[in-house]
């Protein structure tokens, strides 16, 4: 997961094409069970004059679930929202569940 303000470079597949990011940790925010992700370069800013990414891991009901939640600003009004990520949400949230089991 990496410490707060570490930087960190994420490769990734969208699409069939192979990107890149490069990622710092935003904060940190123990309370909530929360670590919020920017992206600082990379092909999302192609797309995407700001993007950063929430990761939130609660308990409700005896059931663990984990939030994720994106904030960006487009460069151009006809680029599309990044819903391409959920895929990658999901992959990745399958991941964490794995190491944590």
């Amino acid at each position: 997961m990496g410490n707060f303000r570490s930087c960190h470079l994420c490769n990734y597949t969208q699409e069939g094409e192979k990107k890149s990011a490069k990622v710092i940790i935003d904060a940190i925010d123990e309370n909530t069970k929360s670590v919020t992700y920017k992206v600082l370069e990379g092909d999302l800013l192609l797309l995407y004059s700001a993007l950063s990414v929430t990761v939130q891991v609660g308990t409700q009901d005896g059931k663990n679930f984990v939030t994720w939640t994106m904030n960006y600003l487009k460069l151009n009004p006809l680029t599309s929202d990044p819903t391409g990520f959920m895929d990658l949400a999901v992959t990745l949230t399958k991941g964490i569940d794995a190491q944590n089991l």
